[in-house]
């Protein structure tokens, strides 16, 4: 128990405490009971050294330190515990405690519609045949977000051109679709969509539909999607000889597959057939190929055809209306 020791420290402590107070910076509590004010030269697992005033330098077993704790040089030695944690006590929890999981700095973060999205831009030329034979010009974004449970997409594209300086074809197009998925592993979902369309060479200038229902992927993995869709709803045409509202319904097909990082093709066909003149219907269907040029910038050239049939245009239009593109476009 170093009970020599340990009085013949208290005695010199008790005699020198001015000087003692003015020239350590640390407390010391030894097991017996003595509190000493010294300046901590060398700490290992066994032994504390260290430089006391009067005593010199001392080196003391660690298990007889009690309490370790910073004082106040200008301030008088005080004989009073300091509250502080054993030095021994406190090495031996620190080493058998499991490391505890770290917490983000800040509050979690909360979802927001705004994240996660991928934006395209397209720009090319485009061909047409059927109510327009002519050269042009295409222009398209579009956004679209994957999560586990949701998959959203939106778009909007621009086609006009001209002959000999007289317009002979200006449509545009707004698009978007949601389908929300039962889960990551599930192959079930449900879809809602609308379209808006405006076209200057048909019998109507705008066309709002909109359909709603469930989707099923027949296959889905890291390559491939192919997934169906069924659904009810209609369309409003104005600005024609019938304006008013079609009921419809839809039956759709989406098809994607990735033959590796830069080349991927796609397809999707809807079929639209009507509830009040059947067996009158619409056909819509679009396929192409996308490559990546550049991964740094986002660059790809995608090359496709666009072909919309409607069984009763009305008016003079043609039932076909085919269109072919090819352009260049970044992701970001």
């Amino acid at each position: 128990m170093m009970t020599g020791f340990s009085r013949t420290i208290a005695i010199a402590c008790t005699a020198l405490v001015t000087v003692t107070a003015a020239a350590a910076d640390t407390q010391i509590r030894l097991a017996s009971g003595e509190v000493l004010n010294v300046a901590i030269l060398e700490t290992t697992e066994t032994h504390i050294r260290c430089s006391h005033p009067v005593l010199g330098e001392i080196l003391i077993p660690r298990d007889q330190v009690v309490i370790i704790a910073t004082t106040d040089a200008a301030a008088p030695a005080s004989t009073e515990p300091v509250v502080a944690q054993p030095a021994d006590a406190s090495s031996d929890a620190e080493a058998a405690a499991p490391d505890a999981p770290v917490e983000p700095e800040g509050p979690a973060p909360k979802f927001s519609f705004w994240n996660g999205w991928k934006r395209t831009v397209d720009l090319g030329v485009i061909g047409s045949d059927g109510n327009s034979e002519t050269f042009g010009a295409r222009a398209a974004v579009g956004a679209a977000r994957k999560t586990d449970y949701m998959e959203t997409t939106i778009g909007l594209s621009y086609v006009y051109n001209s002959d000999n300086g007289e317009k002979t074809k200006s449509r545009g197009e707004l698009t978007g679709r949601n389908d929300w998925l039962f889960g990551k592993e599930s192959r079930w979902g449900f879809f809602a969509e609308g379209k808006i369309e405006y076209d200057e060479f048909q019998d109507w200038d705008w066309r709002l539909s909109g359909f709603v229902g469930p989707s099923y992927a027949f296959i889905k993995n890291d390559k491939t999607l192919l997934r169906g869709r069924v659904g009810a709803g209609g369309s409003y045409e104005l600005g024609g000889d019938d304006n008013g509202f079609e009921p419809e319904l839809l039956f759709g097909l989406d098809y994607e597959h990735a033959f590796n990082d830069r080349n991927k093709v796609f397809a999707s066909v809807e079929y639209l057939p009507s509830l009040s003149d059947f067996p009158d219907y619409r056909l819509n269907s679009k396929a192409g190929w996308e490559i990546l040029v550049d991964e740094a910038s986002g660059a790809n050239l995608k090359l496709g055809v666009v072909d919309r049939y409607d069984s009763d245009p009305g008016g003079s239009s043609k039932k076909n209306d085919v269109e072919y593109f090819i352009t260049l476009g970044w992701t970001f």
